[in-house]
């Protein structure tokens, strides 16, 4: 059985992104309505947190995934339309299975280095051309691209 907690930012329930509260409740209903679908295509770990906000958009990025201790976490930006939002967050899903499953790991001495499959790897920033490049980044779009065209039939 798995533990998972959908946070929806401050910011965005009563602050400055408060007109996407209504989008950020869609997505978070949306996600639970179909968990079954979601744990069929993922290994969801015991701890799973996934927090919907705004992600400043010097940081390039549209999601983050990283295990601390036990507990596994998703950030996940809220402006984005539906289809983007859950293809990010299968993208996002596909990262925790790495890490679940060991292939992906955040040195802890080193916080620029990453080890995928044994092997130690530079950690690059979002912006860099060879970060798309990655062998761990290009197996979460494979799979987040795979997953989306089935869960786009499940919501028509």
């Amino acid at each position: 059985m798995c533990d998972i907690t959908f946070n929806i930012a401050t910011s965005v329930m009563y602050g400055m992104h408060r007109d996407k509260r209504v989008v950020a409740e869609l997505y978070k209903d949306t996600f639970f309505d179909n968990l079954k679908f979601i744990e069929k295509h993922f290994k969801i770990p015991e701890y799973l947190i996934i927090n919907c906000r705004p992600i400043p958009k010097r940081m390039c990025m549209l999601g983050a995934a990283w295990k601390d201790q036990e507990i596994y976490v998703i950030d996940i930006e809220v402006r984005q339309c539906l289809n983007k939002f859950f293809s990010t967050l299968f993208h996002e899903m596909t990262h925790i299975e790495q890490f679940a499953d060991g292939r992906l790991c955040a040195e802890e001495e080193d916080e620029h280095t990453y080890i995928w499959e044994g092997v130690r790897r530079e950690r690059l920033s979002t912006i860099d051309d060879a970060y798309s490049n990655s062998p761990w980044e290009l197996e979460a779009d494979r799979k987040s691209e795979k997953v989306m065209r089935k869960f786009k039939r499940t919501l028509i």
